[in-house]
């Protein structure tokens, strides 16, 4: 899993026990940030990748699967 998603996780479980701190309130909404930002990349990455399909292009939808591939590897 992601490190950035396991320290999202970790505030939010810490944030039902207690109020969390500045930093932490900080360090949990860049994670919400990078989280959103990824699953957005994800998701316009996976329609291109349909566009291709659609297209019949290979050689483009091999590219967008490699991209994919690196993203979802964090």
């Amino acid at each position: 899993m992601n490190t950035v998603a396991e320290r999202f996780i970790e505030l939010c479980i810490i944030e039902r026990r207690r109020a969390l701190t500045q930093e932490e309130v900080r360090e949990l909404n860049e994670a919400l940030d990078y989280l959103e930002n990824l699953e957005w990349e994800k998701s316009k990455l996976k329609n291109l990748s349909y566009m291709a399909h659609l297209t019949n292009d290979i050689e483009w939808q091999h590219e967008i699967c490699a991209k994919l591939d690196r993203l979802q590897r964090y």
